[in-house]
């Protein structure tokens, strides 16, 4: 009678206990790989909405601003001047720019308003509290301009426009303007290049209004302000917008949102403004 060999094939449990250990592991290995690629595809799409907005509100700022159009008011001090003194009214210039908001007359749609939109209107934009809703961010104040308001200045207190919130958000918002000035001829005598008859510089406000500067006489003093008062430039060449916005956060995260900001966009302001007119050129020759 022959005796049955044992059969050696197969797993021990040492063996089985290991391979199950191993698939275990390539398993979590996995699984943390494609978890990670979930939160970095979440993280990307949240960094592109963010880009996209932060262009799509910029864009929305720079068609508003380039439509500014340079409108003058006179005070009401100024209107029922006597035809005697022959004297210019003081003309005001509907703009006014900070750091922080700027405000300017546009012949442009409002978009506050809805059906048929009025011929000109007043804008505001600022960074604050919409006073309805409650909602901070980017502000944008609208006002219809009427023959009533020709004498006052726009947006005081006692003026019922309308506010629309373009942005929530915001973390950062700052406007700074490309102001060119006449050189006075004092200021040309001292240059050695006397053919430039113009400056330019990038400053953060623009206001009605001339400062008297450190040391001046008023002799002096009142000679700048008539230089500037006959000389004066109607609107910033350029207006420039540096914008940043706080991301998202995401589900369940606990760590501080970022601020995301994007490169100043410039905006010209071409209102005003001459083209392609001829080289003037000396009749006598």
């Amino acid at each position: 009678m022959k005796l049955l060999r044992e059969s050696k094939k197969g797993f021990t449990l040492l063996e089985l206990i290991l391979a199950l250990g191993i698939v275990g592991f390539i398993v979590v290995i996995s699984l943390g790989a494609i978890r990670l690629g979930t939160l970095a595809q979440e993280t990307g799409h949240l960094k592109v909405d963010t880009f996209q907005r932060l262009r799509l509100i910029e864009n929305q700022l720079a068609q508003k601003i380039k439509s500014t159009y340079p409108v003058f008011v006179l005070p009401e001090e100024s209107v029922f001047i006597s035809k005697e003194f022959k004297k210019v009214p003081k003309r005001l210039l509907a703009f006014e720019g900070t750091s922080d908001s700027i405000r300017f007359v546009t012949f442009s749609a409002p978009l506050t308003s809805q059906g048929n939109p009025p011929w000109m209107h007043e804008t505001f934009i600022f960074t604050g509290k919409h006073p309805e809703s409650g909602k901070s961010g980017i502000i944008m104040a609208e006002r219809t301009i009427t023959s009533e308001h020709e004498t006052t200045p726009v947006f005081n207190d006692s003026d019922q426009g309308q506010y629309f919130l373009l942005a929530e958000n915001v973390a950062y918002l700052k406007f700074r303007y490309y102001q060119i000035e006449k050189l006075s001829p004092t200021t040309l005598e001292s240059q050695t290049d006397t053919s430039v008859a113009y400056q330019g510089k990038w400053v953060t406000s623009v206001k009605q209004g001339s400062f008297r500067t450190f040391g001046e006489l008023k002799k002096d003093e009142q000679k700048r302000k008539d230089f500037e008062n006959n000389n004066k430039m109607s609107l910033p060449r350029a207006v420039e917008i540096s914008l940043g916005l706080i991301e998202p956060s995401k589900a369940g995260s606990k760590k501080e949102r970022r601020v995301i900001f994007s490169p100043p966009v410039v905006v010209p302001l071409y209102s005003g403004m001459s083209f392609a007119l001829p080289i003037k050129k000396d009749e006598s020759t």
